[in-house]
């Protein structure tokens, strides 16, 4: 969702203000060249749908499809998502793409009937798993979920003294 909010760092703070010490945040959200983004970046959601939408009229059948309007006022690599979560108070403990998303636009029937299948769900997680192991392709999925966890600051002040008296880490 931060990326659908114009500006994402007040929530972002939020989140580290009222998440537990032993506590996790997860983060989702989609890779600069997801779906939506790439209609923003490039417009090509659009392009493509209006090439169906022409085809459509040339078949004599009315147009279904439109586009054109993109929710993302944020659009950026996986690595420029961790950079900026971790300016804000977040430790970023683990990250992944997801590759395969049944999230089409103005395709939802897509992912109900995917949904459905057996082990599809555990096949995409799989396919998930064996792409982020392969170290170029890790920021290139759909999406970029990031476990987080508060940044555990301490001041040298809170540190228990070590045995000259002076606080640990000076």
């Amino acid at each position: 969702m931060l990326e659908h909010l114009p500006d994402y760092k007040p929530a972002v703070q939020e989140i580290v203000r009222v998440l537990n010490d032993d506590g996790y945040a997860v983060v989702s959200v989609p890779n600069w060249d997801c779906y939506d983004s790439l209609e923003g970046n490039i417009g090509i959601v659009t392009s493509i749908l209006r090439a169906v939408n022409t085809m459509l009229r040339f078949l004599g059948r009315p147009q279904i499809f439109s586009y054109g309007v993109n929710p993302h006022f944020h659009k950026m690599f996986p690595w420029q998502w961790k950079r900026n979560l971790e300016s804000l108070g977040l430790d970023v403990v683990e990250d992944r793409a997801s590759y395969l998303s049944p999230y089409i636009p103005k395709f939802r029937f897509i992912e109900r009937f995917i949904f459905k299948i057996p082990g599809l769900f555990s096949l995409k997680t799989w396919i998930d798993d064996v792409i982020n192991g392969i170290p170029p392709f890790k920021y290139f999925g759909i999406a970029h979920i990031f476990l987080c966890r508060k940044r555990n600051v301490l001041s040298h002040d809170s540190l228990p003294p070590n045995k000259s008296g002076a606080p640990k880490g000076l």
